[in-house]
């Protein structure tokens, strides 16, 4: 989920690479035809997931809402747990790759 200025941001980045790249066509039409804009709140400030993403993240019941920087993620429970269990022990690893 991305506030509309990161989104934009994004949009951006995207949009730098050739139309004639053929992997970057492909990104495109798997990253742009899953956005979906999220409406306002409801009255009670619940915000309203529609049910093709809740299908894709095989959401349920209970989530996870992971901050990230100027995004959040929102994963079903038992994904972001496999997750966690798999990358969690390598993350001074990742680390020391990144920096």
């Amino acid at each position: 989920m991305f506030t509309p200025s990161s989104w934009q941001s994004v949009v951006s980045k995207i949009e730098q690479h050739s139309f004639a790249d053929m992997k970057a066509r492909q990104f495109q039409r798997l990253f742009f035809s899953a956005a979906q804009k999220i409406p306002e709140c409801d009255p009670q400030g619940r915000i309203l997931i529609p049910q093709i993403l809740k299908d894709y993240a095989k959401i349920k019941k209970n989530v996870v809402i992971a901050g990230l920087n100027r995004r959040i993620e929102i994963w079903n429970e038992k994904s972001w747990n496999d997750f966690t269990s798999e990358y969690g022990k390598a993350y001074e690893e990742i680390a020391e790759g990144l920096f």
